[in-house]
């Protein structure tokens, strides 16, 4: 077993994930729904070593210029990355998001020149939550 196995995680299936999308798709705004069709692809498995070695890839759901919407199965949310050569993902993120939440994003800055949210990056020996796995606050 790696460091990044689990016991008992299996990657989600397309299916499972295609009706999670079909949950989260924007109906309600707009422009967000607007940008939701023009960016979506049928479901594809991307590299991502070595978090998504044990599930196959995780599965990018849109390509958005040279950002790919991809959803996490391990931290179970979506989330966007840089990618610079097709089938492999750039970089690991665990935001955790909602679809909505991604594409209402990705809308405003799009429309409104805005940046994107600041980012949770993948895990890192010997830090929990930010801090060194020696520095614990005593709770009283």
């Amino acid at each position: 077993m790696t460091a990044y196995e689990t016991v008992d995680w299996t990657p989600i299936s397309e299916t499972d994930l295609l009706k999670l999308i079909a949950d989260e798709t924007p109906q309600h705004n707009a422009s967000a729904k607007r940008l939701w069709d023009a960016i979506r692809i049928q479901p594809v498995k991307w590299q991502l070593h070595p978090w998504g070695d044990l599930g196959g890839g995780f599965w990018v759901v849109a390509i958005f210029g040279q950002t790919v919407v991809w959803y996490n199965d391990i931290e179970d949310g979506f989330n966007t990355s840089p990618w610079t050569t097709p089938g492999l993902i750039d970089a690991y993120f665990c935001d955790q998001a909602d679809l909505r939440y991604v594409l209402s994003y990705l809308s405003d800055s799009l429309l409104g020149g805005t940046a994107l949210p600041p980012k949770l990056g993948p895990p890192r020996p010997g830090v929990i939550g930010g801090q060194p796995s020696h520095a614990r606050v005593a709770v009283a």
